[in-house]
């Protein structure tokens, strides 16, 4: 996509059948001096009439709508601007369907979120690199991986590290608790292998530093999760058993992270 001159505004369009989510995100927008909203219709029908005609730099769109779901709606635009599907579920099927979108925010939809998707909105068109938000304003945030034919909403807390396999990326995320010890109610989490359907450089750029950390060309690690650094190596609590490499390039840079985070 062709670099294009940054507005002065971004004029976007809602679409959702709930009125009071269109009320949530006109209320973020109008906090943003660089957020106009061009539309808010609970009419996906009207909303196509719109794009069509006019210049709309991204469009903030329901995922379930009775009339016609997200996915019928972006089929039925030849170029669709940058799109932000919004979701009311943890988890969806998206039917094999493959969607270029910019952003999955799950509702009720805070500022932060929303602000967020503004940044890669902005990312993806101008080419103006998203801001990062702090760790701790984040450390309940959610990302939705493309797996098989299925979109699954993890915690960003839940992700541990993060590995390069051709055009997917295997993700090692926390998964349910068990018990160690009933008697002492100790407990342990399994680890789960996803192979997510994105490029490992495109996918650990749209996650947050420095809580997300590449330690590689081919790895990235939780920050917070490295239990022990070695120079060469990291690892990390939950992976005993495994270690990430950590390449010349990236040594000094874990290293100073690491000293901020024991201050």
């Amino acid at each position: 996509m062709a670099i294009l001159p940054y507005p002065h505004r971004l004029r976007i369009v809602v679409v959702d059948d709930h009125q009071s989510s269109i009320d949530v995100i006109n209320a973020h927008a109008t906090k943003m001096e660089n957020v106009s909203v061009s539309l808010a219709t609970t009419d996906p029908f009207e909303a196509l009439r719109f794009i069509r005609q006019n210049t709309v730099e991204a469009v903030f769109l329901d995922v379930r709508m009775d009339v016609m779901d997200g996915l019928e709606f972006i089929e039925q635009l030849a170029d669709p601007p940058p799109i932000v599907l919004t979701t009311a579920y943890d988890e969806f099927a998206l039917k094999g369907y493959e969607l270029e979108v910019v952003d999955y925010l799950l509702k009720p939809i805070d500022f932060a979120q929303f602000a967020k998707a503004i940044h890669r909105v902005e990312k993806k068109l101008f080419g103006v690199a998203a801001p990062t938000v702090p760790i701790e304003e984040r450390a309940d945030s959610r990302v939705i991986l493309p797996v098989e034919h299925k979109m699954i909403m993890v915690n960003l807390t839940d992700i541990l590290a993060l590995a390069a396999r051709r055009n997917t990326t295997e993700v090692h995320v926390l998964g349910q608790y068990h018990f160690l010890d009933r008697h002492t109610s100790k407990v342990s989490r399994e680890v789960m292998d996803m192979v997510v359907n994105r490029p490992f450089g495109e996918l650990v750029d749209s996650l947050p530093y420095p809580q997300f950390v590449r330690t590689h060309r081919s790895y990235a690690v939780a920050l917070d999760m490295i239990a022990e650094f070695n120079g060469g190596f990291v690892k990390l609590f939950h992976l005993p058993q495994k270690s990430f490499s950590v390449s010349e390039t990236y040594r000094e840079e874990i290293k100073n992270l690491l000293s901020k985070e024991n201050q």
